[in-house]
């Protein structure tokens, strides 16, 4: 009776504190839970990165700072955000880019561009900014840090430090009421589509919502936690800084464990690597290459390119880059556009990732 009693107590002490653990994990940059491990024992060393097949570059432009978002509009013309500098816009390669009016303050940090309704949309540390051609056009979620930006089904989303919103020209932005399954409210570091669901990096693991969902007319609505640090192997931190979908699901950036595969039916891989600058995915930096691989830029380890594979992911090296900054990347009409620390603007195409 005795140990029924002590193994009731004790069941219940863990409960509790894997409870208080739920609640406080959006506070903590590492989810901490009660382990029967040495928590002095190293981590698992990081895998070796291959170098994979060469990628052709082309530079196109100087920023004069680092790049953190890239778009090739619809008309071809190449939008530039930067860390400090504000937008940069211009055409044909070889062309120096040329300011755009309008920002200021904080608005000249850039977070994230997309191009939707016929504007350019930046989201800045100050805020939403849309632009018609040079025109400024439209400003929302004024003083606000908009973290990342996704259309779905036809309408804009923004993530910020408070939450998820739901963007149009003539309605402004709208709060979607939003939490994780505690309850938590969630701040978007990165927001990604697939598989019928709007998947949203955050600081505490990545979660995924029901397409169907953001069109109900629903006063709440609950988002599936996926936690990156209970995977199979398991990431070192639950920190995303950038998402690219797959068909069924995400691979996410980490602030320092690599890249994570999340698929859609909930398991989770992460690839953590030997070279501790590759493990530095920077903030928006992934994409999805047009034969299907997902691109991703590090702080000081060149191009990751990857691809699920039976027992999670197949990374290398893109060759032919080295190991530079990468501070930005997207998708484009031909290959993809990658922005660097120090300023430079390359459209770049990589080979397939070799099988394993």
């Amino acid at each position: 009776m005795r140990r029924i009693v002590a193994s009731a107590a004790l069941a219940l002490a863990l409960a509790s504190l894997a409870a208080a653990a739920w609640r406080e994990r959006a506070r903590a940059r590492h989810l901490a839970l009660p382990v029967l491990a040495d928590p002095s024992s190293a981590p698992a060393p990081g895998v070796p990165l291959a170098e994979g097949p060469p990628c052709a570059a082309e530079e196109l432009a100087r920023a004069g700072a680092r790049v953190t978002a890239l778009l090739e509009a619809s008309d071809g013309e190449l939008w530039i955000g930067t860390f400090d500098r504000g937008v940069l816009r211009g055409g044909a390669p070889g062309f120096a880019p040329a300011p755009v009016a309008g920002l200021a303050g904080r608005q000249l940090l850039v977070n994230a561009l997309l191009e939707h309704d016929g504007l350019v949309w930046a989201a800045t540390q100050g805020g939403l900014v849309a632009f018609d051609g040079e025109r400024r056009a439209l400003a929302l979620l004024a003083g606000e840090a908009v973290t990342a930006l996704a259309a779905v089904r036809g309408a804009l989303y923004a993530g910020t430090a408070r939450g998820l919103h739901r963007v149009t020209v003539d309605g402004g932005a709208e709060r979607v009421d939003l939490a994780g399954p505690a309850g938590e409210p969630l701040r978007p570091t990165a927001l990604a589509v697939s598989g019928g669901r709007l998947w949203i990096g955050t600081a505490s693991g990545a979660y995924a919502l029901p397409l169907a969902s953001l069109d109900a007319p629903l006063l709440a609505r609950t988002a599936r936690w996926h936690p990156l640090v209970f995977g199979e192997p398991p990431a070192e931190t639950n920190v995303v800084t950038a998402l690219a979908p797959l068909a069924d699901g995400v691979v996410a950036g980490t602030d320092d464990g690599g890249l994570v595969l999340v698929r859609g039916d909930g398991r989770v891989s992460a690839s953590r690597f030997g070279d501790p600058r590759a493990n530095e995915v920077n903030p928006g930096a992934a994409a999805v290459a047009e034969d299907g691989a997902v691109l991703a830029g590090t702080q000081g380890g060149g191009v990751l390119v990857a691809r699920p594979g039976p027992g999670g992911l197949e990374v290398v090296r893109a060759g032919g880059l080295g190991r530079r900054e990468i501070s930005a990347l997207t998708r484009a009409a031909r290959g993809a556009l990658a922005g660097t620390a120090d300023g430079a603007v390359l459209r770049i195409g990589c080979g397939a990732v070799p099988a394993s």
